[in-house]
């Protein structure tokens, strides 16, 4: 297995994340242009390879706040974009390799925003503060809206 910083070319990642259905539409990688172009962030992606093929992918941004300090987040302003990888042992390389990453950039947190929990054995701090909550969509918009109360 390679593992690559900032592949250039993004269609081998997209393919990956269109083929996986626990991907969230913020793996495309067109949302780390929006991150960088849009907010100032300094986007990264980690990618595994095994034989010219994509078997793993970490989107992060590395975040600087006056507020909050540095973070290398995956990624800031979505609820998940957190690691997508065949197996498990793809994923605990993928953010081994990411912590690396949050050292060299003197980030003291490195923040995965994962759908599912993701079992790594050497992490200092597991946070679950941060709340999703989903909805299953009607098949008619005015179903949705009729649905939603006042306070919403």
């Amino acid at each position: 297995m390679l593992i690559r910083l900032n592949w250039p070319h993004p269609e081998p990642i997209r393919q990956f994340v269109r083929s996986r259905p626990d991907a969230a539409i913020a793996h495309d990688p067109v949302w780390l242009e929006v991150l960088r172009d849009g907010l100032k962030h300094t986007p990264m992606s980690l990618t595994a390879w095994r034989d010219e093929q994509v078997i793993g992918y970490l989107p992060l941004a590395a975040v600087r706040s006056v507020l909050f300090g540095r973070h290398l987040v995956s990624l800031p302003y979505v609820n998940e974009a957190g690691v997508l990888a065949d197996e498990p042992a793809t994923a605990q390389a993928l953010i081994e390799e990411a912590t690396q990453l949050g050292r060299k950039h003197r980030a003291p947190a490195v923040e995965l925003r994962h759908r599912t929990t993701v079992d790594i054995d050497d992490l200092d701090a597991l946070r679950s503060d941060k709340k999703r909550m989903t909805l299953a969509l009607p098949q008619s918009s005015d179903t949705l809206w009729n649905d939603l109360k006042a306070k919403v």
